[in-house]
């Protein structure tokens, strides 16, 4: 790779800081999907090896949080539930967290917005909005997901100590809702941070460790 880069007309390095390890891995549609164990021991081999060459890069793990393993219906394959309980076998982000935090920086949270189509919980798959959302519901609903996002990472925060307190408060800065939050004293387990960035896919978030 540095070769090609050298014979493109850049000699020098780009020092590139920020690294994604994997693109979605956890859905099944996916080129080179794989099992969660063997993504967290793949995931752990790459930041092994890539912080060998530069310590100072930031590794964003691909995440998913309940709400998304549902959405993508892949939750169901792993271990039969719709909406897979927070830290269990098909909670990607949650486990991700569990057995890879000392590797990871950020999370990717990938999620798509749709406009047209909810989750029905009783049926457990997706049907057509009726009625459509209002041009308003529409340009709000962005917003709506950033808030579940906080939400889905408050509740793993409380499913690693459920007895603390919430050390998180939302503000919104430039019109998106951003989760701020205290660096916890080890050895307390993750806590989230803030948002980094939000767009419709993906949003990352930071973990103070």
């Amino acid at each position: 790779m540095g070769k090609w880069r050298s014979e493109n007309g850049h000699p020098e390095p780009y020092s590139v800081k920020f690294w994604g390890v994997g693109n979605e891995p956890w859905g099944d549609y996916q080129m080179g999907s794989m099992s969660l164990p063997q993504f967290e021991l793949k995931h752990n081999l790459f930041a092994k090896e890539m912080r060998k060459v530069d310590p100072s890069i930031k590794l964003i793990a691909g995440g998913a949080m309940p709400d998304v393993m549902e959405g993508a219906d892949q939750a169901r394959r792993i271990n039969g539930q719709y909406v897979p309980d927070y830290l269990s076998s098909a909670d990607w982000t949650g486990q991700m967290l569990l057995n890879c935090l000392d590797n990871i920086d950020m999370v990717s949270e990938h999620y798509y917005a749709s406009g047209n189509q909810h989750t029905d919980m009783k049926l457990q798959k997706k049907v057509p909005i009726d009625p459509p959302l209002s041009f308003i519901e529409w340009q709000r609903a962005p917003a709506v997901q950033v808030r579940a996002k906080y939400e889905h990472y408050r509740n793993t925060s409380s499913a690693f100590r459920p007895s603390a307190p919430s050390p998180c408060q939302l503000r919104s800065t430039s019109g998106l809702t951003s989760a701020v939050c205290r660096t916890p004293t080890k050895p307390s387990p993750p806590m989230p941070g803030r948002f980094m960035r939000c767009s419709a896919t993906p949003i990352f978030f930071k973990w103070a460790h």
